[in-house]
């Protein structure tokens, strides 16, 4: 076996059963590769319409259950119970082109440890005009669509994002796997960097990533994803991740994502985030929102705001969790999570 395909999924049996449609029409490659579904524990334990796809399928699905919460076990089961030498990670609620699987090629020849896809959007609804002002539509973090352009190159490991993408195997265990991510809301404290930790130390550890556009991942993107409501809800959550982070590299932990200096005000005392996150590796972005920040228009600085107020609160939240909870700071300091 060659690619492994390891999907973790949770309560999203239409996302997922659409998935497996653009996996069954792959273009054909010529190497062998599997499927493996990880449900993380779904409350809906039916999942009759892929039951069904699994049973009459043309290639080789497994579907297996990893019952320990948290994104970062499905991808380590996932990972554990692969059959190929590179492993295919995609979210559950993306769509294929057909040529996708193809993007592992450099990979399979050598030039290449890890590859990040082309990430594009599929909207129910088009983006609000807000919206499009505040991020942009080729590098945006909290809807993680990538789009880096038409040809192969290299790229800093960091650049390769969760929705879609490959790696070899042994590099998810030799560099000591995923760290958290995907928790549910009740372990939210629990929450970490996810594969931004993993490519964090891939690049330290003087690894190749290059983009392929070749291989394309739709981001399926529903309209309560293109709300404040929304975005506020993520960037809490980027919050605490990015406290997580900031622990670890405060104890020495060697995963330094290289945070720039930002002069003024709330600009610096966010640097932990810009820079470290998707949504702050982007110089436009960082441009944009100084920007909005000195406009006279009210209405996008009251957004610019509401969204910035709620990644403090989960960076706030997670630091004071975590100064009171001596448990709770071994796990964020562990040296794995495999």
């Amino acid at each position: 076996m060659d690619v492994s395909v390891i999907i973790p999924t949770y309560n999203r049996e239409k996302s997922l059963s659409t998935l497996l449609d653009s996996l069954l029409l792959q273009v054909p490659v010529p190497f062998r590769w599997e499927v493996i579904i990880v449900d993380n524990n779904s409350n809906d334990k039916k999942f009759l319409t892929v039951n069904e796809k699994i049973k009459n399928s043309s290639i080789n699905i497994r579907y297996i259950r990893e019952y320990k919460p948290g994104l970062h076990e499905a991808r380590h089961r996932g990972a554990f119970e692969a059959l190929g030498d590179i492993l295919g990670y995609l979210d559950d609620d993306t769509i294929l082109s057909p040529t996708w699987l193809s993007g592992s090629e450099l990979i399979r020849i050598g030039k290449a440890d890890a590859i990040s896809c082309r990430i594009l959007p599929k909207c129910e609804v088009p983006p609000p005009e807000w919206f499009l002002q505040l991020f942009s539509t080729s590098c945006n973090g909290p809807l993680t669509l990538l789009d880096l352009g038409n040809e192969r190159h290299p790229v800093d490991p960091l650049m390769v994002w969760g929705a879609g993408f490959f790696i070899r195997r042994d590099l998810v265990f030799k560099l000591k796997g995923f760290h958290p991510d995907g928790m549910p809301d009740d372990l939210l404290r629990y929450r970490g960097d996810g594969e931004g930790g993993l490519m964090c130390k891939l690049r330290n550890a003087g690894y190749r990533a290059w983009y392929d556009p070749i291989s394309i991942v739709y981001h399926v993107i529903p309209q309560q994803k293109l709300t404040i409501e929304y975005l506020c809800k993520r960037l809490y959550k980027e919050g605490i991740s990015n406290s997580f982070t900031d622990f670890r590299r405060q104890n020495g932990m060697g995963e330094d994502f290289g945070v720039p200096e930002i002069p003024g005000g709330f600009l610096r005392k966010s640097r932990a985030w810009l820079g470290r996150t998707k949504l702050g590796r982007s110089v436009k972005l960082l441009k944009r929102r100084i920007q909005i920040y000195h406009s006279a228009n009210k209405e996008m600085v009251a957004i610019q705001k509401s969204i910035d107020l709620a990644w403090m609160k989960g960076w706030k939240y997670h630091r004071e969790e975590v100064k009171k909870d001596s448990q709770l700071l071994a796990h964020v300091l562990r040296s794995q999570y495999l």
